[in-house]
């Protein structure tokens, strides 16, 4: 089973010319701490996705919420980039494009949910055994912890097999 709620942090090491990255993910109605970004008078969503960077913070509610700058003064001060990418169909018609033939998606998913999944199950992982653990993704295993590494190969009893 799983607990009522957790919270785990996950960290990332520098690669190439990107920063060491901290991702904290909160779920059964845990929060975190309100940003002092913030003003006072504006809720907190009921769920969504806070970016703490070396320059400010940004704040979206829910999965489709585009992000805004902390206060919203600074969201009005900002001027937009240029739109620079080309304009597609959306999630749902670049499926539909790429199934028939045509480009794959932007959000190709054995770019973003296999890698997505991995985290989520390595997160399932650290919240039963417990503890900080270390993942060698290149050879599926955790470096610092046998009971974590049984749950992600079990072995199977009585003559049952995973094939």
């Amino acid at each position: 089973s799983w607990p009522l709620a957790s919270i785990i942090t996950y960290e990332f090491p520098a690669r190439e010319s990107m920063p060491p990255v901290k991702v904290v993910w909160y779920d059964g109605g845990l929060k975190p701490p309100r940003p002092r970004e913030l003003e006072s008078d504006r809720p907190m969503p009921r769920d969504g996705i806070i970016y703490r960077g070396t320059k400010g913070v940004m704040m979206a509610g829910g999965t489709s919420d585009m992000p805004r700058l902390l206060p919203e003064a600074k969201m009005k001060a900002y001027t937009l980039p240029p739109k620079t990418l080309q304009r597609r169909s959306g999630i749902y018609g670049e499926w539909f494009e790429a199934v028939t033939g045509g480009e794959k998606p932007s959000e190709h998913w054995p770019d973003c949910a296999v890698p997505l999944s991995e985290l989520v199950l390595l997160g399932c992982v650290a919240v039963r055994v417990g503890g900080y653990l270390t993942w060698d993704g290149a050879n599926m295993r955790f470096t610092n912890s046998e009971d974590a590494n049984r749950l992600v190969k079990p072995d199977y009893q009585n003559g049952w097999n995973l094939v």
